[in-house]
């Protein structure tokens, strides 16, 4: 099946014609022309195409001896490992739809896509994961793979088109529920084909960084197993940075695919790191032109601003970055991937002039199919469109004169904090469900050391008092870990301006207005401890937290943890992994694991 599309100056961006595929057609197809290279490998194990598509074979007939059938949906709730990436390609052969869930995801929030999915199936990797109910039907993928292993490797009629569902990956709600948003073949296996700009292929080495729960994950995978890359695994949590330096290095990485915040990090400490890449995509946020022109100095090949969202499959644009955009005030996202229209358009819904600011709104093969069991959101967002649909984005975009998109904020409500987007609704309704909080409001905080950071403000209850640490411990227990606000303030009653409505610059400004913490009169204890209060002021750009004040607690993210583990290296001599510095949890305690750190050679 093969779609078409021209382009002209004076209309939308569009990309030329591609084929459509399912995404085992994509891969077998890959599969037989590399079968001999390397497709995946974790640590010392490997897998060749040939051995990867056998594999996956025999998983797809161990699922339809199973009972499973075409259409359904299979959880995978597994760390990363080879066998994730079996156990997705076994599904997707089998005709079923992958619903990947995050393990680190905490079990409520779980529980919730699990209901909201209603999964014929649960791959595990174990007898009783949490936040599955009883009655789920779960299958331990040791048992799952050792069936599989008995079975011929051969191919099963999966029965589906490219229009057929693939994927369902939950996002943020507005509702306080997460949101599924199903995903078609066509919309990942368009990537196997041509691409604009960024065209790895067989003699790239790709590392696995995002969540595979997450759309961004789909560069990773599908860009390199549909066209004949490697696909090395990073650990299940972000390593200490210098060891993942060391990782892209070992594993002579070609194609680094990274959200701004790590971008910036590895330029900052490790900018040798990307000597050796071919192509260094940067996404999720708008990268600042000063860590943009380190990286040019130093980069081994191109380095790509890069566009995409879940309700178009991920990856829709790039834009190779080049010394003039760094005197520009945004940098492109670029032009559309093959298969994909981009247009920018008014209220009215008619396309906009170059250089005047409307909503971006997406065409073509990677248009999602549509909200899981909500077709009033669906049909809101999706609107017909010359025979097909358009996703509204709800991104602010231009087109500049010779075509390319430079986004500009959000019509809505949505936030995007730390490259991730993120319904404020959601966590307001999150935080309002416990019993102590009446209101809620979130949303974005400027930061003066990093991205934007995720605020909360909540009131209490009549009557209630609510201490800020346990407000974070319910979010905690009940969000996923990207949604949980850095900050959190009680306050006795909301600002109001002048027309009775929640003053939010007003709350802003009172995130910077927090007295600042004592400094500690004492010995050499007390000075280690200030190094990391030190420090870690730095990282945050805010004014020193106490040394035994909560590092959470006071907005440290996992990338300021990631951050501060590499400068602590510099200054104390000492590499901290991000998971010991948040186990420590204050600066005083990470000072402690410092001195024992050192005590043990």
């Amino acid at each position: 099946m093969t779609r078409r599309s021209t382009a002209t100056a004076a209309g939308p961006a569009v990309a030329p014609q591609t084929t459509v595929e399912t995404i085992p057609q994509a891969f077998t197809r890959t599969a037989r022309q590399h079968a001999a290279r390397e497709a995946l490998r974790d640590g010392a194990t490997t897998l060749t195409y040939a051995e990867l598509d056998a594999a996956t074979d025999r998983i797809a007939r161990a699922l339809r001896e199973r009972g499973l059938r075409p259409g359904q949906r299979i959880a995978v709730r597994l760390d990363r490992g080879p066998a994730l990436y079996q156990v997705f390609l076994g599904v997707l052969k089998a005709g079923c739809v992958v619903v990947p869930f995050n393990p680190g995801h905490p079990a409520p929030y779980t529980a919730r896509m699990h209901r909201l999915a209603a999964p014929a199936l649960t791959v595990t990797d174990s007898d009783a994961a949490p936040g599955l109910p009883a009655a789920a039907r779960q299958l331990p993928v040791g048992d799952l793979l050792a069936e599989a292993e008995a079975l011929p490797a051969e191919a099963v009629d999966a029965e589906v088109t490219p229009e057929a569902p693939a994927f369902t990956l939950f996002t943020s709600g507005s509702t306080g529920e997460p949101k599924g948003v199903v995903i078609a073949h066509r919309g990942i296996a368009r990537v196997s084909r041509g691409l604009t700009g960024f065209t790895p292929g067989p003699q790239d080495r790709f590392l696995q960084l995002a969540q595979p729960s997450f759309a961004a994950s789909t560069t990773d995978i599908w860009t390199c197993l549909l066209r004949g890359g490697r696909l090395s695994l990073a650990p299940q949590e972000l390593p200490q940075l210098g060891e993942l330096a060391a990782l892209i290095a070992r594993e002579r990485t070609t194609v680094l695919n990274l959200p701004v915040g790590l971008f910036n990090l590895l330029v900052e400490h490790h900018p040798d790191t990307l000597a050796q890449t071919r192509s260094v995509i940067v996404s999720g946020d708008f990268p600042s032109a000063a860590h943009l022109e380190r990286a040019l100095a130093v980069v081994g090949g191109d380095l790509f601003n890069a566009f995409g969202c879940t309700e178009n499959s991920a990856l829709t644009a790039v834009h190779k970055i080049t010394p003039d955009d760094l005197s520009g005030a945004a940098v492109p996202v670029g032009r559309p991937m093959p298969g994909v229209e981009m247009t920018v358009r008014d209220d009215r819904f008619e396309e906009c002039p170059p250089g005047e600011i409307g909503e971006l709104c997406i065409g073509g093969d990677g248009v999602a199919l549509g909200y899981l069991d909500d077709p009033d959101l669906t049909d809101r967002k999706f609107v017909p469109h010359r025979g097909g649909r358009l996703l509204r984005t709800g991104d602010l975009a231009r087109r500049t004169e010779d075509g390319e998109i430079v986004l500009a904020g959000r019509t809505d409500q949505m936030l995007k904090v730390r490259g991730f987007r993120i319904e404020p609704r959601q966590v307001e309704l999150t935080a309002e469900s416990h019993p102590d909080v009446e209101r809620a409001v979130a949303q974005a905080a400027p930061s003066d050391g990093a991205a934007d950071r995720l605020a909360l403000w909540c009131v209490p209850a009549p009557g209630r008092e609510l201490a800020e640490s346990a407000l974070l411990d319910h979010l905690r227990r009940h969000l996923p870990d990207h949604l949980v606000p850095a900050t959190v303030r009680v306050l006795d009653a909301f600002p109001l301006n002048a027309n009775g409505k929640i003053d939010r610059k007003e709350l802003a400004a009172r995130l910077t207005a927090r007295p600042r913490a004592a400094t500690p009169d004492g010995g050499s204890a007390d000075r280690l401890a200030e190094t990391v209060r030190a420090t870690l002021a730095e990282v945050t750009g805010q004014d020193p937290i106490g040394p035994d004040d909560g590092l959470i607690e006071n907005g440290v993210t996992s990338l300021h943890l990631i951050d501060l583990g590499a400068r602590l290296e510099d200054v104390a001599g000492v590499a901290l992994a991000p998971d010991e510095i948040f186990d420590a949890g204050t600066p005083r305690g990470v000072a402690d694991l410092i001195r024992t750190q050192r005590a043990r050679g």
